[in-house]
């Protein structure tokens, strides 16, 4: 039997896939439950996430563990699982500084890169026009919103708005070095609701910038292994306006990481065990070509209630540049606003990764019975969002 490896988190097929590529027996806990994950191993759902990890964890023998998003933000978790088990990840005190906005801009103010601007809930801006609501336990984009005076004072903080595009960056790290293992597209303002226009909806990898702007990103990217000791993968995200900002880093397998695995064709888990176990990185950098294909991930959000056709797993199988993921059962009744799955979509170009993705929407829309005037909107609004490649 291969060597089993707990996956924890609020979604963690992608992870599970990974190790099991990668040789692991995944056992999974996490929200969904998704029929892809319960085909890889074991499974428990969690119905009081995360305070239930550890006893969910408790009902499996004991064996290393890592986390997916957004379990940084609950260190406590963390500790408790990595009493029992071999924590293949970052522990709590790595973290800390990084989940903390303020020690974060403090850091990179020490250094002279360019930061948001950042007010504590009693110091709010004179002006809200161009600020932000965010929390501290941040993921996912989730609760960030226009600024106002309903903010919750320990939760929350205002940070000033950077309008430029949404760009995430994988890293590998050894606990004093890292390397870039690329650049992609952050997708957001692809929910239906308004409300939530900063939520995470996809990505679109590899995205390219000008060679100073990479520098930057992997200067940055040294300074925070350097100074919080990380180890494995980690993915920072960053607004581009003229130089790269840094808002936040995700100290574990981020969501994006499966495009990565698609275009380098191996799972990045392996190496992610090798550098938390071992401290080492691979010997060859591997390097994408930046006119190379395209791999696109786009979460699907339902309009309105849908209740998931049998058909639905098998309705993009003829499209070969085409794959669903993160399949609920059949039978189940989604709420408007959830996730209905994950596409996941291969190109010579964004051009043509866009393309193929409105042609399988088209096929989704029409199974899972969407209204075709609001659905004809948000698949217009969505390829919109999608960008070439920076100049």
């Amino acid at each position: 039997m291969n060597s089993p490896l707990l996956i924890v988190g609020a979604s963690v097929r992608a992870a599970a896939e990974s190790a099991s590529q990668a040789g692991f027996q995944p056992f999974a806990i996490d929200l969904f439950n998704d029929t892809d994950l319960t085909h890889l191993g074991p499974c428990s759902l969690s119905e009081n996430y995360p305070d239930d990890l550890p006893a969910l964890a408790a009902e499996f023998a004991s064996m290393p563990f890592l986390y997916t998003g957004a379990v940084e933000n609950h260190p406590s978790i963390i500790t408790e699982l990595s009493k029992t088990r071999e924590l293949l990840g970052n522990t709590a005190e790595n973290i800390q500084k990084l989940r903390d906005p303020f020690q974060l801009r403090d850091l990179l103010e020490s250094h002279s890169f360019p930061t948001a601007e950042l007010r504590e809930a009693d110091d709010p801006p004179g002006n809200f026009f161009g600020w932000l609501i965010k929390p501290y336990q941040s993921g996912h984009g989730l609760q960030i919103r226009p600024a106002s005076e309903n903010i919750h004072p320990e939760r929350e903080y205002y940070q000033r708005l950077i309008s430029g595009i949404s760009i995430g960056a994988l890293f590998l790290a050894n606990g004093t070095e890292c390397r870039l293992i690329g650049l992609h597209q952050q997708l957001t303002g692809l929910h239906p609701d308004p409300k939530h226009s900063f939520l995470f909806s996809g990505a679109l990898a590899p995205y390219v910038l000008p060679e100073r702007a990479t520098e930057t990103i992997v200067e940055i990217g040294q300074l925070i292994c350097r100074t919080t000791g990380l180890r494995g993968l980690f993915g920072c995200d960053f607004i581009f306006r003229e130089v790269p900002y840094l808002l936040e880093v995700n100290p574990r397998y981020t969501a994006a990481t499966e495009l990565w695995e698609r275009l380098l064709k191996r799972p990045l888990i392996a190496d992610h065990v090798i550098a938390c176990r071992e401290g080492t990185l691979p010997e060859r950098e591997e390097t994408i070509d930046r006119d190379g294909p395209s791999q696109l991930k786009l979460i699907l959000y339902v309009p309105q209630s849908t209740q998931i056709p049998p058909k639905l797993t098998h309705c993009v199988e003829d499209i070969p540049e085409a794959l669903l993921a993160d399949l609920p059962t059949a039978g189940h009744q989604i709420a408007p606003g959830n996730p209905l799955c994950t596409l996941l979509v291969e190109g010579p170009t964004p051009g043509q990764c866009r393309d193929v993705l409105q042609l399988a929407w088209d096929r989704i829309a029409v199974i899972c019975q969407w209204d075709p005037v609001y659905s004809r909107s948000m698949l217009e609004n969505t390829i919109e969002r999608i960008a070439p490649k920076y100049p």
